[in-house]
């Protein structure tokens, strides 16, 4: 029964790394509205788009590192689903 639960949580490893980004958004985006006594459905800039678009970072550059980052974090997924044996 272990070696099924270590499986299924390398396998689990691929979609949660995959979707780094948007998860740590939504997490802090939380964590930040509630700090704030805002509702966390509430609408804000406090996103790291909206700040690296503050430091004068281009739309272009932002997407470029979300892809590198998300690529990053795709293959380390993989590498840990795949790789470790």
């Amino acid at each position: 029964m272990g070696a099924y639960k270590t499986a299924t949580l390398f396998t689990m490893a691929v979609p949660l790394l995959t979707l780094g980004i948007p998860i740590t958004e939504v997490v802090t985006s939380i964590f930040r509205r509630t700090r704030k006594e805002m509702s966390p459905f509430h609408y804000d800039l406090g996103h790291i788009h909206y700040r690296l678009l503050e430091k004068g970072w281009s739309q272009r550059r932002i997407a470029i590192l979300y892809y590198l980052v998300t690529t990053t974090l795709s293959a380390a997924g993989l590498y840990i689903a795949f790789g470790v044996r």
